[in-house]
């Protein structure tokens, strides 16, 4: 069994309900364990912040949107004024403020983080936004495969400020269409090789994944490279089956570090920490590990949900979302219900 090793301490909290704004985020300390770096078992490091900032105070903790929030109501330039001095300030300065001004406001925290989205869009009037053209995706093009003939890396911010987009938006046209013209189906042995003989090689400098390198060399979507990387290909891959306590432990603490950050949850390098595909990983969480989720016995309105929601054709994750359970305990639920309809059906 690997063995795993304690790097670091973060401060996290969790919330019980945040239904009024005087209920609270209680504080407790997670650790996070990783692999050694130098381990032979597992080349990839599994990064992590030290050093993290605290928490909000209990002050400062917006509440849920609620039927007196002002949800549905446009933002007035002041409320934009006030959302813009968030950009200011770093770290748990602007966690703190971005709760005060979602309080202060009676906003939802993502209602706050999507309008702060949207004005730094428009704070750069220069980016254009939209379609495409045929000029500037040969542009790309040429750009991004002349770097890669040379072994340099691809500078998208470069890029953008000469077609006066962004640099982010660049790189996912050239990620999901440009290079992504495109070879579908099976995966061939050649193109297995290829992959593995690449990440291995840039494990073993210590540089990046070259994906889109691959990209263009397979002629396969970055995303679909990745994933057949992480989920096949990876020969760290070797847990399977029941996961182990410590394993919760350093997902539970991934998932938290990233709702602090307010970034996306990096399933793959939990997978390489656990020495698991971060499919796992997800699914892990998604239907196991979320405190949110509700377990046990199902009530009969919840049943009563269940049908109706079937008759509707709504979707098992759409279900699940309304019930507060994973979208494979709502389906398994339905047949069993089924079952039990047939079985009443066969007696009588």
């Amino acid at each position: 069994m690997l063995t795993a090793i304690r790097t670091a301490t973060l401060v996290l909290w969790k919330s019980k309900s945040l239904n009024t704004a005087t209920q609270s985020l209680a504080p407790f300390r997670c650790t996070r364990y990783v692999l050694p770096a130098s381990s032979p078992t597992n080349p990839y490091a599994f990064r992590f912040v030290s050093n993290p900032p605290e928490p909000p105070t209990k002050a400062l903790l917006p509440c849920k949107a609620s039927s007196s929030h002002r949800q549905n109501r446009k933002f007035t330039p002041t409320d934009d004024k006030l959302i813009s001095q968030i950009t200011k300030l770093t770290g748990a300065e602007r966690v703190a403020e971005r709760n005060r001004v979602a309080t202060h406001l009676e906003r939802s925290i993502s209602s706050v983080l999507g309008r702060l989205k949207y004005l730094g869009i428009l704070s750069n009037p220069s980016h254009r936004v939209g379609k495409y053209h045929e000029a500037e995706d040969n542009y790309i093009r040429g750009v991004a495969k002349d770097c890669l003939a040379a072994e340099q890396k691809i500078s998208w911010t470069v890029i953008g400020e000469v077609l006066g987009r962004r640099g982010a938006s660049v790189q996912a046209r050239w990620d999901n269409v440009l290079a992504n013209q495109i070879v579908k189906g099976d995966w061939t042995r050649e193109e297995d090789a290829i992959i593995r003989e690449s990440c291995l090689q840039a494990s073993a400098d210590g540089r990046d994944f070259d994906w889109t390198g691959l990209t263009v060399r397979l002629r396969r979507g970055r995303s679909r490279i990745i994933t057949r990387w992480h989920n096949v290909l990876n020969p760290t891959i070797t847990r399977k089956g029941k996961w182990a306590e410590w394993e919760d432990r350093i997902l539970s603490a991934e998932v938290s570090a990233a709702a602090f950050e307010e970034r996306r949850i990096n399933y793959n390098e939990v997978g390489n920490a656990v020495c698991r595909t971060a499919t796992a990983c997800k699914i892990r969480w998604e239907h196991g590990l979320d405190p949110e989720l509700k377990h046990g016995r199902y009530t009969v309105v919840e049943d009563e949900i269940i049908m109706r929601g079937q008759k509707n054709l709504l979707t098992w994750k759409e279900l699940g979302k309304i019930l507060n359970r994973s979208s494979n305990a709502v389906r398994e639920r339905y047949l069993k219900l089924i079952r039990k309809a047939e079985q009443v059906k066969q007696k009588k």
